[in-house]
């Protein structure tokens, strides 16, 4: 199965205009919070955001990225 990266962000996480409520996870941040997923903002999410790559290697890139 292919999840684009939005797919399984919004599946995984919600999103809400754009925005992704990071609070109720523990050891977050104050700074990552909230999150706004923007291509014009973030490179990652520009290059993946509508890319049909397995969700498995999102995973393992955003785990490698913590």
């Amino acid at each position: 199965m292919q999840w684009t990266y939005q797919a399984m962000v919004h599946e995984l996480l919600g999103i809400t205009n754009n925005r992704i409520n990071l609070t109720g996870v523990p050891g977050v941040s104050r700074d990552m919070q909230e999150v706004v997923l923007s291509a014009e903002h973030d490179e990652f999410y520009a290059n993946v955001s509508d890319s049909d790559v397995p969700a498995l290697l999102y995973l393992q890139i955003m785990c490698s990225l913590m």
